[in-house]
């Protein structure tokens, strides 16, 4: 078993061996714990998750590390894109074990890939409670913060991320976005600044220029630059039909009463259609 569990719980080795010692050992020495590991094993081999599946259920069956085995399974729904079936899973095995971290990790992840971003803000406070905390799990929670419109939550862990030297270049962009949410057009700019400045070119994206061009047209004196900025997020998009888009960038400059620029941008709109 010693054996085994060095090659499943390492890289490179010989997964087939582990699953035939598990096997060995299993005649004499069946225990949840045992199934769960063969489970783990089946994991790591091509078109092995229907037995890994079958080790976890078992595993579950024997009414020992029921909880466990619930977030074994749940994984593999998840892997399988099937969150709905990974949702079911994780939650059992919080009912089960309520004290369990690990399902609660993952719980936000799953509400994360469907969009419901308060289930997932509930769900990874409720992991932070019983975990370590490390960095990559406040990031992943400041991250959730902002999806879930928690601005000023997002902006208070962001901010303290950063300070800690923890933090991601990409969080300027979140700072920015959630700056602009509460109104506060200064500080929008100033971390936009920030994520141009220290954030890889090739991974700015389209709605990074035209924020911070929205944010631009608010001031009447920056009209001209609002509309180069305008013009990076047309061409750093690759959508085919821009009719939306253009017409978003009109109105935009209705809004701050710049008519004849709102003109051109409807103008386009009209040559698109």
């Amino acid at each position: 078993m010693y054996a085994a569990d060095a090659i499943t719980y390492s890289e490179g080795g010989d997964v087939t061996k582990a699953i035939q010692w598990y096997k060995e050992y299993k005649e004499e020495n069946n225990s949840s714990d045992l199934l769960i590991k063969m489970g783990d094993a089946y994991r790591k081999i091509q078109g092995g998750g229907g037995n890994a599946m079958t080790a976890y259920q078992n595993a579950a069956d024997m009414g020992e590390n029921v909880s466990l085995s619930n977030y074994k399974q749940g994984n593999l729904w998840y892997s399988a894109k099937n969150y709905d079936s990974a949702l079911a899973c994780y939650e059992r095995a919080t009912t089960i074990d309520p004290t369990n971290p690990l399902p609660y990790g993952d719980l936000a992840s799953a509400y994360y890939q469907v969009n419901k971003y308060e289930r997932a803000k509930t769900q990874i406070e409720k992991y932070l409670k019983y975990s370590d905390n490390s960095p990559d799990d406040q990031i992943q929670y400041a991250n959730i913060l902002f999806l879930s419109k928690d601005y000023d939550g997002a902006i208070s862990k962001m901010n303290e991320l950063l300070s800690t030297g923890n933090g991601k270049s990409y969080m300027y962009r979140i700072l920015g976005y959630s700056y602009r949410e509460k109104g506060d057009l200064v500080k929008a700019k100033e971390n936009l600044d920030l994520l141009f400045q220290k954030h890889p070119k090739n991974k700015i994206v389209p709605q990074d220029y035209f924020t911070y061009a929205k944010i631009l047209s608010k001031d009447s004196s920056q009209l001209v630059q609002a509309k180069e900025y305008f013009q990076k997020g047309i061409d750093a998009d690759t959508t085919s039909d821009k009719v939306e888009l253009f017409r978003k960038i009109a109105k935009e400059y209705i809004d701050a009463s710049d008519y004849a620029n709102g003109a051109v941008w409807y103008e386009k709109v009209t040559q698109q259609e």
